[in-house]
């Protein structure tokens, strides 16, 4: 099991946030050094959808009048994506 990036992030901004206080003089321990990161759970699989199924999104909402909802959903995978770029 991996810790999700999410989850480190959290920690070490709390970490560096109590650090600064205690810099501070704020708080006296940094409790947060004290603890270890958390396990974590595995998470469920990935429910994106991959470049052949966007592209068949694309081709098939060619001809339909959703056809700009469907490039403005996939917008953020056409801009990590260049193949999907028109």
């Amino acid at each position: 099991m991996r810790i999700p990036v999410s989850l480190r992030l959290v920690h070490a901004i709390l970490k560096r946030a109590i650090r600064q206080a205690q810099a501070r003089d704020m708080v006296m321990r940094n409790v947060a050094e004290l603890v270890k990161t958390p396990k974590g759970t595995a998470g469920r699989p990935s429910r994106a959808l991959t470049l052949d199924q966007a592209r068949a999104v694309l081709e098939a909402a060619q001809s339909s009048r959703l056809h700009a909802y469907a490039v403005v959903s996939l917008r953020r995978c056409a801009a990590d994506c260049p193949e999907l770029a028109p």
